[in-house]
């Protein structure tokens, strides 16, 4: 048990992308893995992780928001419309992606009047630094505890254009039972993640 033997657990974590994770999992090198996606790529993961010898359990479903900091000139806006994001910083993660996985549809409708500058990060542990220091930046996020918002100094902003469901995906080896640890390790995530009362309640974005 992990509560009772506490210094006997040995725990390997690993970010990565969503794809490499999968691999990671089907191939033993990790007992478990989270992975995230758009709801509209089921059909694609569903069948890479039958395939690759994996069962999965969906943890929880959230829709995607800019992330920005308190002094961004759109902080005090109440909804972001995409065509104000024009001229502005984008911070994305370099993982390798999933086929369709980043908002090329909505930006190829958006008519952004100037491009967005893009900023490529691979350590996941800098990017809130990133948005406080460089002007104008923001990235798409999951929801975001309150907490760590108020502390960081960042906001949440709804917009319209990017209400797409994401998910939240366990995925372990085909009949695999899971460990006390490793069980305990999902539920704090689902707990800590899609606890709705761990985090702001967004204004309704307009359609």
């Amino acid at each position: 048990s992990s509560r009772e033997n506490p210094e006997h657990i040995d725990i390997h974590f690993e970010e990565t992308g969503a794809i490499n994770a999968v691999h990671l999992v089907a191939g033993g090198e990790m007992d478990l893995g989270i992975i995230r996606y758009q709801a509209s790529q089921a059909g694609y993961f569903m069948k890479l992780i039958e395939q690759s010898g994996l069962e999965s359990e969906v943890l929880g479903e959230f829709r995607m928001q800019l992330l920005m900091s308190e002094e961004h000139p759109l902080a005090s806006e109440a909804e972001v419309q995409y065509h104000m994001l024009a001229g502005c910083t984008e911070i994305v993660h370099g993982d390798y992606p999933a086929p369709s996985l980043s908002f090329s549809q909505i930006r190829r409708g958006a008519g952004l009047e100037a491009p967005l500058k893009r900023i490529t990060v691979y350590d996941r542990g800098r990017q809130y630094d990133l948005l406080r220091y460089v002007p104008g930046s923001f990235l798409w996020s999951a929801p975001v505890p309150q907490e760590l918002l108020s502390r960081s100094r960042l906001v949440l902003k709804p917009c319209a254009l990017a209400d797409v469901k994401n998910l939240d995906v366990l995925i372990r080896p085909a009949g695999a039972e899971l460990s006390e640890a490793a069980g305990e390790f999902v539920e704090k995530f689902r707990e800590s993640v899609h606890n709705p009362a761990n985090f702001p309640e967004p204004p309704a974005a307009s359609a």
